[in-house]
């Protein structure tokens, strides 16, 4: 055979062998790695991102009988366009999931290079026990079929969202979710369902000193019509906590709870926290209901019990002033003015001393700043709709509560991000005075210790 054909067939030959590996290598590795949901050819690993405020760790866990209404954001993590599905995996099989591909984003298709997919899911736990349920995502490049392993099964059920998957007097709770008082979080509320909703709010207590009580918190209740995936903010105040010595700061309550400052070793409190709801806005000018919180004790004898929240108007003193007190008489009667309607309470301030003390403003209770070099501290003011004054010796203010109403929109100041579509009816606002509903159940007179909030649907 001639030298040259031998060479050509040779060549040819190693051609065709390293064709065939590499056909063979490259359909190995794409089939593996899809079985896991991810695709490592020349261009690298496929990534996506689950996000949402409902998961925690991509997992949810639904009470007995619970239904629920979850957002989900998809992220691509890739610089190529991709296919992608949602999957889910649960030790139990009982229950119901799908999405509504009208509304939102479906839960498979493709999905742009770094780009993003909102996919609203709806879980209906059947069982009478708890469950948890597990999300995930596979990907690949567009066009290649994607896998599973055992266990995972594609969200493929389409549910009609028109109809709600809610019965009438379904509550939702949202009790105070920090650990201290002072460092809780908003907590976010999806409507599921077009109709009528019952929304009440219970203000926090301020904080006890080591001889005083704090004001109890307020409560308000309103009726409002909500449109499916209108977006709530839940503030849960929380209450306010003692001073401690040498001249420590006391953050107040959160949700705007008024600080306390302690000279020497003597113990004051900081205000409780109002409780509210804010509707498309996480803003202080979207709140529908407030429930005031109370005011922080103090040291004097004759006034140490922090004033109530809640109401029309807070608790609070006559002789709150923005002006330094100088007469000794008035020592026994003081105290950190009453949040209203319109304006903050007015802070105290005694014999020139504790001049920082500060009066509240809307959303915020008014704080005591000890700049005397005794002993001497005050409470802060609780937080409302406006905030209770701060106080030197004496007793915060409470912060008044607030539904908005056609006869009460007028009372929001420049910037309100409501329209009359949220109006309340059936609303009312009580100081902690009066009795009224206890989120445990039965009524209380006052509400003490950490605030709250509860939602429920009527029906359509």
């Amino acid at each position: 055979m001639d030298r040259k054909k031998v060479i050509y067939i040779g060549l040819l030959l190693i051609l065709t062998v390293i064709a065939s590996i590499t056909y063979f290598s490259y359909a190995f590795f794409t089939k593996t790695d899809e079985q896991h949901g991810k695709l490592n050819v020349v261009v690298g690993t496929l990534s996506y991102e689950l996000k949402s405020s409902d998961l925690t760790n991509n997992s949810i866990t639904l009470s007995s009988k619970e239904k629920k209404l979850i957002t989900i954001k998809l992220k691509s993590l890739n610089n190529i366009a991709s296919d992608y599905k949602l999957y889910y995996t649960s030790s139990n099989s009982n229950f119901d999931i799908g999405y509504s591909s009208t509304t939102v984003d479906a839960t498979s298709g493709t999905i742009n290079a770094n780009g993003e997919k909102t996919i609203l899911i709806s879980i209906e736990n059947k069982n009478n026990s708890s469950i948890t349920i597990n999300f995930g995502v596979v990907g690949g490049f567009v066009g290649k079929t994607l896998a599973l392993n055992s266990g995972q099964t594609f969200i493929g059920t389409e549910f009609d969202f028109s109809a709600c998957n809610y019965s009438a007097n379904y509550v939702w709770n949202f009790p105070y979710n920090g650990n201290n008082g002072m460092n809780g979080s908003v907590q976010n509320f999806t409507v599921p369902c077009d109709g009528n909703y019952k929304l009440e709010v219970w203000g926090a207590q301020g904080g006890n000193s080591s001889q005083y009580t704090g004001g109890k918190g307020g409560y308000s209740i309103g009726n409002i019509a909500l449109t499916s995936s209108d977006s709530l903010f839940i503030y849960a105040g929380g209450q306010g906590v003692a001073t401690s010595t040498n001249n420590t700061t006391s953050n107040g309550g959160f949700n705007g709870g008024g600080f306390s400052v302690a000279a020497g070793s003597v113990v004051g409190a900081s205000g409780g926290g109002a409780s509210d709801i804010r509707i498309g806005t996480d803003s202080l000018y979207a709140r529908v209901i407030v429930a005031g919180g109370g005011g922080g004790a103090g040291q004097n004898s004759n006034n140490g019990n922090g004033f109530v929240g809640g109401g029309t108007s807070g608790g609070g003193s006559s002789i709150g002033s923005s002006s330094s007190i100088s007469s000794s008489s008035s020592y026994n009667t003081s105290g950190g003015g009453p949040g209203t309607q319109t304006a903050g309470g007015n802070s105290y301030q005694y014999s020139g001393y504790d001049a920082g003390t500060t009066a509240g403003t809307f959303g915020v209770g008014g704080g005591h700043v000890a700049t005397h070099t005794s002993n001497t501290t005050g409470g802060g003011g609780g937080s409302g709709w406006y905030g209770g004054g701060g106080a030197a010796h004496s007793a915060g203010g409470g912060g008044s509560g607030y539904v908005y109403t056609s006869s009460t929109a007028s009372n929001y100041p420049s910037g309100c991000q409501l329209n009359s579509s949220y109006y309340l009816t059936n609303a009312e606002t009580k100081d902690g005075n009066t009795s009224f509903p206890a989120p445990s159940g039965g009524n209380e007179t006052g509400h003490s210790g950490n605030g709250y909030v509860r939602i429920t649907y009527l029906g359509s």
